[in-house]
């Protein structure tokens, strides 16, 4: 099982705990994926979205709960954290087929909801379901990026 570091306000050790016992107990639990959000790997620091979208008026938690847009990351280092992980993805692969991957590699999840915007990005998806695992050593070298890179900078709880 993969260490995602802290789950809202709970430890990494008692968040796995919790999981571990929910998969004995035959729970079904599932990952909603945005990986068409940040993941996507489409956006620049220079992208700017409507004023009416959520990722403008809500970017730094205005509205509601901060970590619900960008996953609690500033959309800046978000933006940089995602150009970073693009160095990690195997030949022939898309960021987005790596994080949905990853999720379908995780031993505690048994199901994944993955956003779509058309019929391309859902057959997308579903194709990634097919594809083989990304293996133990990339798992850990994307452990060790969101320990190093990416847990400090989440704001609020997710």
């Amino acid at each position: 099982m993969a260490n995602r570091g802290r789950v809202g306000e709970v430890s990494a050790e008692t968040a796995l705990a919790t999981l571990r016992a929910a998969c004995e107990a035959g729970t079904t639990l599932l990952d909603t994926a945005d990986v068409y959000g940040l993941l996507a790997g489409h956006y620049t620091r220079a992208t700017v979205f409507p004023a009416d979208d959520h990722r403008t008026f809500h970017r730094d938690g205005q509205q509601f709960n901060v970590g619900e847009t960008f996953a609690g990351l500033p959309f800046e280092k978000g933006v940089d954290l995602a150009d970073a992980l693009k160095l990690m993805v195997p030949a022939g692969r898309s960021l987005p087929e790596l994080a949905l991957r990853w999720c379908f590699d995780l031993d505690t999840v048994s199901a994944i909801i993955p956003g779509a915007r058309n019929p391309q990005q859902a057959r997308a998806n579903a194709r990634v379901s097919a594809l083989r695992p990304l293996g133990p050593e990339l798992h850990a070298r994307l452990s060790d990026f969101y320990t190093r890179e990416v847990e400090a900078q989440i704001r609020g709880s997710y």
